[in-house]
């Protein structure tokens, strides 16, 4: 059967998980699963880690965001220093990058042989009181048929973003409606702010860049979560620190729209964080299951008011040994939440996540693992979503149009701001950019021309004493941006 030219053909590439620490496979059989073992057993990975499987199933490649390994646990051939950054690198490299939604591994459109790694750094940045916020955003490309077929980094760290204060989480990715190509969806620190890449047998396409909906905390997002449902069609994302952030979207697009927050509700007196650590859609993309470390609620999207959550769980003292984060829907249909549990070699497990309330019939430490369950659960996007049939239905991507159905807008983060910030602008069409900062009294500090649609423009405000400035954006002629900017030593 083909759609749009394409043949679709069953697609696995999340039949194996890598998951603990050390690294192990978990291999899914029907509703079992087979654990495994690797024969190097210091593999490390604390919150960080992604794989991917051919379409049959087996397993390709791994990564913990700082090296990559193949099939068999080995170090892949130039599969080093990925997401290099010498202060982190100098602090704990063999447990991987901080993020636990850091890496998405991505099949190149029409290739069999190229699989794009998308990731970023930490520690370019210091943000008080966020910790170490990335300022990059790279892909790197992996040949699984190089080095005898136990495949090789052929483009490593190549930048897709600079210069822009970024989540330490919340990366993830959507099909597009032709059912080739990917949406790879990046979000900046604390703002509501959305890169959006599109990977097409041409390249990467990108960034066109949105704003809407509501802000984020304004602590450390090293836990944050940002998931699609499984028909695309519905954006969930959360920190610690906010509420949960619904959004529909619009696969042919990538557009973002309708933006509504739900209020998560945790036991504030017995955890030091709120707001959502893990989120996970059911397979009927009905329910959305959200949880902080002592907490699951469900959310039912059918539900006119949507904040009316049914609790699943809670686990009762906040305690190192007892406590829940990531969460990933299964290829067998079951939820799997990771927990740091002071060595319980288990996952826990909804069974039946199409189910309303305490009929999903949620179970701790319900699956066994042959390793330390860590922070994390690796993150997959819906593999096997297939084209979209109607108006999208067609395997052509429209570049033009995309870029033209992006807003114009322009932003400046992060706001407040101490030595630096960056203003960010997207527009669908070249322009000339006039940027400005006033102090309060109407005195011009700081003024730049930008010459393009889109990007990002760093500005050193490390000279300016602290208070309230006005920053202005215009193209054209046409105010993007007028708005206070508070400077803040």
């Amino acid at each position: 059967m083909a759609i749009c030219g394409l043949e679709l053909k069953a697609q696995e590439f999340d039949h194996t998980w890598i998951v603990g620490d050390p690294m192990a496979p978990m291999t899914f059989s029907g509703d079992s699963v087979i654990n495994g073992r690797f024969a190097d057993t210091v593999l490390g990975s604390t919150c960080t880690i992604a794989n991917i499987c051919d379409r049959q199933g087996n397993l390709l490649f791994f990564t913990n965001g700082v090296k990559v390994y193949d099939g068999q646990g080995h170090l892949m051939q130039n599969g080093d220093s990925l997401s290099y950054s010498p202060p982190y690198y100098s602090q704990i490299i063999d447990e991987g990058m901080p993020g636990q939604q850091g890496v998405v591994i991505l099949p190149v459109p029409n290739d069999t042989t190229l699989y794009d790694i998308f990731h970023y750094n930490s520690g370019d940045t210091f943000i008080n009181p966020a910790g170490y916020c990335p300022l990059s955003f790279y892909y790197s490309q992996v040949d699984i048929t190089a080095n005898g077929g136990s495949g090789k980094v052929i483009n490593k760290n190549i930048p897709l973003l600079q210069n822009v204060v970024l989540s330490e989480s919340r990366l993830s990715a959507c099909r597009h409606a032709n059912g080739r190509d990917w949406w790879i969806i990046k979000n900046v620190w604390r703002d509501n702010i959305y890169y959006e890449y599109l990977l097409t047998p041409e390249g990467i396409q990108g960034p066109y860049i949105q704003q809407l909906g509501p802000t984020y905390g304004t602590g450390s997002e090293l836990y944050g979560y940002s998931q699609f449902s499984p028909d695309g069609t519905v954006y969930a994302s959360a920190t610690t620190q906010s509420r949960i952030v619904i959004m529909d979207f619009d696969r042919c697009s990538g557009l973002f729209s309708n933006p509504r927050s739900v209020f998560n509700q945790v036991i504030a007196s017995n955890t030091p964080r709120s707001g959502a650590i893990g989120l996970a859609f059911s397979p009927n993309n009905r329910f959305l299951y959200v949880c902080d470390r002592l907490c699951i609620n469900q959310y039912d999207l059918a539900n006119p008011r949507l904040n009316d959550s049914i609790r699943i769980v809670t686990l009762g003292v906040f305690t190192d040994t007892f406590q829940m984060h990531a969460m990933q829907l299964g290829p067998n249909g079951k939820i799997y939440v990771s927990c740091y549990n002071g060595g319980r070699n288990k996952l826990h497990v909804i069974n039946y996540p199409d189910s309303l309330g305490s009929a999903c019939d949620f179970h701790l430490y319900a699956q066994q693992i042959t390793t330390i369950s860590p922070l994390t659960v690796p993150y997959f996007p819906n593999y096997k979503l297939s084209a979209l049939l109607g108006a999208c239905d067609t395997i052509h991507t429209d570049i033009a149009a995309i870029a033209a159905a992006h807003p114009d807008f322009a932003a400046i983060t992060p706001n407040p701001a101490t030595d630096y910030t960056t203003l960010i602008w997207y527009s669908s069409h070249n322009a000339l950019g006039k940027a400005k900062l006033y102090d309060m009294s109407g005195r011009l500090v700081w003024d730049r021309d930008t010459h393009s649609n889109q990007g990002t423009l760093p500005i050193d405000v490390s000279g300016l004493v602290t208070g309230t400035y006005v920053v202005r954006f215009e193209m054209n002629g046409t105010v993007l941006l007028d708005s206070q900017l508070v400077i803040a030593k």
